[in-house]
């Protein structure tokens, strides 16, 4: 189970979600939309990843094997 951080941006409150690595786009919107107890259709969502420096380089190895 994945666990994030909701920030709304305009009352800075935050909110913590879990859903599961396989969840539709459309679950990952509910959740976030019950958190913030709002339809998941009046919600503007923008998501920040940070990935290892080397995330990419991986992938690189395995293309090229």
């Amino acid at each position: 189970m994945l666990k994030g951080e909701v920030i709304d941006l305009t009352s800075k409150n935050k909110y913590n979600v879990s859903f599961f690595d396989d969840d539709s786009v459309d679950v990952v919107r509910q959740k976030i939309g019950e958190a913030m107890d709002m339809h998941p259709d009046r919600l503007h969502i923008m998501i920040g990843l940070k990935l290892p420096a080397d995330y990419y380089e991986q992938y690189r190895e395995v293309d090229r094997k």
